[in-house]
Formats: structure tokens, C-alpha cells, sequence
């Protein structure tokens, strides 16, 4: 039985309702930051298991809609959201229904609503189509939204929202504790460098642009390798392109998945590390993978078609950055790096300067409590 000073302290702490899809290992630091900060009481609100156990965790039965572009539907999320008076609720990005209907929910009982927002360019899709009134509706009425870089920061103002609204929050993943270990994610390619792109073979992130690249920097340096990490649906095309180009041996794609063990050793060994993504129905809304590699200090180049380009990396401070789907221009920023090794690693400390500097979970924490209390 809490004592009188215990209840007390309980009734001032701000009520806090987070509402995302899921908790992975990148967020899991910051979700369990929030849990523990005497000053909240904050109860957590996912679609899907967390990667790790969660305090005040409450699991909302749903149903993923065929065809809708990640629409999901929670069923008991208002029903549970009604068994507590919250004094805020924050909510991940503008296409997802929990948003829309934690901001009916705050709209409703009259408390404040916080957007949590990743995205800065409009998915193209028909239901994104029916759903844009409603998700600008709901920019122009949040309390304040947690904006995770300057292109989001333009989305935003774009499509209605006030200055005074927003709150520049860096996007992160945990600087501590890196886990390097011996599980290789492919052997016969452990003792060389190589040029590294990691992410799901799908085609917004932009892998055939980079092979493309990648054909002229093979031309002029032969002993170069190309490593596309990861797994999905576009292996067959970058396949039948590599091997049409001539690369066969020198462009490795071994369609499997990086498991979190083998993550931080294959960026290691890396010379560099190529975030190539282009606009397509969807786009890179930020590319966490860049964080990672800074972590390690890796020089990095992105096209600007990325969340991180002209935020974390800025181009020729810390790192390179590239007009999207021009693979003149990507072969140019390797060669630059290939040929200027001294160039290639003050870009490579600058980025991870900034990780240190901003772009870590304890200031995103203290951003999401600011946007709490103002």
C-alpha cells in the first residue's frame, strides 16, 4: 500500500499514453528511458510483442488490412485508453491507425496530442490518398510534434502545421554497448574490404542504381568488392544485373538476412558504407543503418533522397551526398573517397561527432520529455 507522500508524487506525475507498432532493439533504450523517469507514469501501447520486456506494456488486439499500405486496425485501443485519465498521448507517424484514433481519443477528452513524425514526403498509395485530409487535419490541431529531421520539418509546415508546434528530434539508435561478435555473415568475403550497402532488397532502397555505380569504379579499380547485405524481393533483378554487367564475383548479394549479431562486425569491416536509396510510391524515411556506421566512425554517402541527407550527413561535413538514381554522381563520391583516404576519415569522424554530439538516446529522451511539459 503506497503511503501518503507516495501517492502524492504518483498524482504529479504527467499521465502519459505512447502509442507505436512495435519496440525493436534500436528503440527499446528510449521506450525504457521514458519508463523509468520518476517524472511520468507512462503506460505503452503496441501492435507487437517488444524485443525485450517493457514496464506498464498493454498489447492491442488487431488486424492488418490487406492492400492498405500498413493499415492495422486496434481494436481495444479506445476501450483501453478510457481506463485511465491521461494528462497526453504521443503517437507514431501519420499513417498508422493508432494515430487516428489516440487523436480522436485526446480530441475527445480534451488532452493533449503529440504526433511522433518520421515521414517527409507523401506516400503514394490510395489509401494514403483518402486518409491525407484526415492526417493534415491532425498536423494542423497536435499539441506539439516530435519532428526527426529538417526534410520532416518542411513536411510539416507544408501541409499546415506552426512553428511553435514543432520540436527538431534526432532519430537514434544506442551508442552503448555495441555487440561485436565472431558470428561472420559471409565468410569467403571476411578478410578483404568492401564497399557496403545494408538494407532489404526491395527497390526503394536503390541497390541497381549503386551496381550501376559500382560498374564504372570496377572498370578503373578491378580489385574492389561490392556487398549487398541483406534479404528480399528485387535478388533476382540485381542478380541478372550483375551478372549482365559483368560483375559476377566482385558484386556480392547473398539475399540473407543480417542477424543482429553479425550487424556491427560486418560494419566494421566495411571501407564505406552506401545508403543509395530513390523515390519511388514510398522512400527512405530515414536510414538508421547511416547511425550505425557513424557509431563506428565509417565515412558514408546517401543520396538525397534519404531522411539523413542534409541532417546527420551533410554533404563534404559529414559525409557525401548525391542527386538520387544518378550513378555518375555515386561513382564520383567513391572514387572521391577511394582516392582521398584522409578525406575519407575526417568525414568519417565528423559523422560520428554528431552521434555523440546530438544524435543519441539520452537527447532524444529529453526531447520527447520536453514536448510533455511546454
Amino acid at each position: 500500500m503506497l503511503s501518503i507522500q507516495e501517492e502524492v508524487v504518483v498524482c504529479n506525475k504527467i499521465k502519459v499514453a505512447f502509442l507505436h507498432s512495435n519496440c525493436k532493439d534500436f528503440r527499446f533504450p528510449v521506450f525504457n528511458g521514458l519508463s523509468k523517469n520518476e517524472g511520468v507514469d507512462i503506460d505503452f501501447f503496441l501492435l507487437d510483442e517488444p524485443c525485450s520486456k517493457l514496464d506498464d506494456l498493454t498489447l492491442i488486439d488487431s488486424v492488418r488490412i490487406p492492400l492498405c499500405q500498413d493499415l492495422v486496425i486496434p481494436f481495444n485501443l479506445s476501450k483501453e485508453l478510457n481506463k485511465k485519465q491521461y494528462d497526453v498521448i504521443i503517437s507514431t507517424d501519420l499513417g498508422y491507425a493508432i494515430t487516428y484514433v489516440g487523436f480522436y481519443h485526446s480530441i475527445r477528452n480534451k488532452i493533449r496530442f503529440i504526433l511522433w513524425n518520421e515521414q517527409w514526403a507523401d506516400v503514394i498509395h490510395p489509401r494514403r490518398f483518402i486518409t491525407k485530409p484526415l492526417e493534415r487535419y491532425i498536423v494542423k490541431n497536435c499539441y506539439k510534434i516530435l519532428s526527426f529531421g529538417n526534410k520532416q520539418k518542411k513536411y510539416l509546415l507544408d501541409n499546415g502545421a506552426e512553428l511553435s508546434q514543432l520540436i527538431h528530434a534526432p532519430n537514434v539508435v544506442p551508442l552503448s554497448n555495441i555487440p561485436f561478435h565472431d558470428d561472420l555473415y559471409i565468410k569467403d568475403i571476411a578478410e578483404c574490404e568492401y564497399i557496403l550497402c545494408f538494407g532489404r532488397l526491395v527497390s526503394f532502397k536503390g541497390q541497381a542504381s549503386l551496381i550501376k555505380a559500382f560498374k564504372l569504379i570496377s572498370d578503373k579499380y578491378p580489385l574492389k568488392k561490392l556487398l549487398l547485405a541483406g534479404e528480399g524481393p528485387e535478388y533476382k533483378k540485381l542478380h541478372d544485373l550483375v551478372n549482365k554487367l559483368g560483375l559476377s564475383g566482385k558484386v556480392i548479394i547473398p539475399n540473407k538476412k543480417v542477424l543482429t549479431s553479425q550487424k556491427y562486425s560486418l560494419l566494421n569491416k566495411a571501407e564505406m558504407v552506401v545508403l543509395p536509396s530513390i523515390r519511388t510510391r514510398t522512400t527512405e524515411a530515414w536510414g538508421l543503418v547511416v547511425n550505425e556506421a557513424a557509431t563506428l566512425g565509417k565515412p558514408i554517402i546517401v543520396s538525397d533522397h534519404t531522411g539523413v541527407a542534409d541532417d546527420l550527413i551533410i554533404n563534404n561535413e559529414s559525409g557525401l551526398v548525391y542527386s538520387q538514381n544518378n550513378e555518375v554522381e555515386l561513382y564520383k563520391c567513391i572514387e572521391q573517397y577511394i582516392n582521398n583516404p584522409t578525406f575519407s576519415l575526417l568525414m568519417g569522424a565528423n559523422a560520428k561527432k554528431k552521434i555523440e554530439d546530438y544524435f543519441n538516446v539520452d537527447v532524444l529522451i529529453n526531447k520527447i520529455l520536453r514536448s510533455f511539459d511546454e
